[in-house]
């Protein structure tokens, strides 16, 4: 029993020292999932196929990593000796993204979970509990920024004498709190927006710049976007739509306009004005919005 409870400990304060200490709001970062589950016992115990549900908490580490607590419950698990047990139990994983935040995204798991039973059915039928490592497959289809399917497909070597083997099967929705918005609402908020200039070639900055010569004063603010292509991150995104809201302001100043009243934001695939197609690409996603505020006629 100590063992495990080292075990269990260790596991998640390695989890937690991952996570990175950013100015940016918790929430931005958390989220939280319900999925229907079909478990699968092998070897080392006496249950049968049942079917329960399991909660999840998540935080996003990285673009490419995130650590999840997972609870599941199964109130009526068959034992092929005779009876009905309540399963539950409790997991520890990191989640690796590997390709990405994407609307198809799959991922790999690995982690820790314990199982705890009502009756003595695990290691033949001696214990009521079990503990070993875990593995996984994740599959994970973005409707909005918030809200997602998941699927996910999971195996446990528990790590008793005599060792024991458990599958479980899940599919439900996921939401993000934070969910990719834009962190300039504020600013749009408290600053009347006279006009928004919408540039997708140089050409179009003239147009931008005579509109703010012809007042007296106003600020502006530049906000680059992508389009959302596989394997491309959030990280990689928004540094991409940065890169070209710099375009544009590099072009307004050269024509003129004073860098002072110029504030760039990019923020990369979360504002499509088409919904994305892997295959062929929308090029109306990649453009620079050119907003001004606070206008001085």
């Amino acid at each position: 029993m100590k063992f495990k409870t080292s075990l269990s400990a260790f596991f998640a304060l390695s989890l937690l020292a991952a996570l990175p200490a950013q100015a940016e709001a918790l929430t931005d970062r958390w989220y939280a999932g319900i999925s229907g589950d079909v478990f699968l016992p092998g070897g080392g115990n006496s249950l049968k196929r049942a079917g329960g549900v399991s909660a999840l908490m998540g935080y996003e580490v990285s673009d490419s990593w995130n650590v999840e607590a997972l609870v599941m419950s199964i109130p009526n698990a068959a034992s092929s000796h005779g009876g009905n047990s309540a399963l539950n139990g409790f997991a520890l994983q990191g989640a690796w993204h590997f390709w990405g935040y994407e609307r198809v995204d799959p991922f790999f798991t690995f982690g820790v979970q314990s199982l705890f039973s009502s009756d003595h059915v695990f290691a033949d039928d001696s214990r009521r509990s079990a503990i070993g490592p875990t593995l996984g497959f994740g599959l994970a289809y973005h409707l909005t920024d918030n809200l997602s399917l998941r699927a996910d497909a999971r195996s446990m070597v528990a790590i008793d004498s005599p060792s024991g083997i458990a599958f479980s099967i899940s599919g439900g929705l996921q939401w993000s709190f934070g969910g990719g918005g834009n962190q300039s609402d504020e600013k749009l908020d408290t600053v009347d927006l006279k006009k928004t200039f919408v540039i997708t070639n140089d050409a179009q900055i003239d147009e931008v710049v005579s509109y703010v010569k012809s007042v007296k004063k106003c600020e502006l603010l530049v906000r680059g976007h992508i389009d959302c292509v596989l394997g491309m991150g959030k990280t990689r995104a928004k540094n991409m739509s940065m890169d070209a809201a710099q375009k544009a302001k590099s072009q307004l100043v050269a024509k003129g306009i004073d860098e002072s009243i110029i504030e760039l934001e990019g923020v990369g695939f979360s504002e499509p004005v088409k919904p994305f197609n892997f295959s062929t690409g929308v090029p109306e996603n990649n453009r620079v919005e050119i907003k001004i505020l606070g206008v001085d006629e």
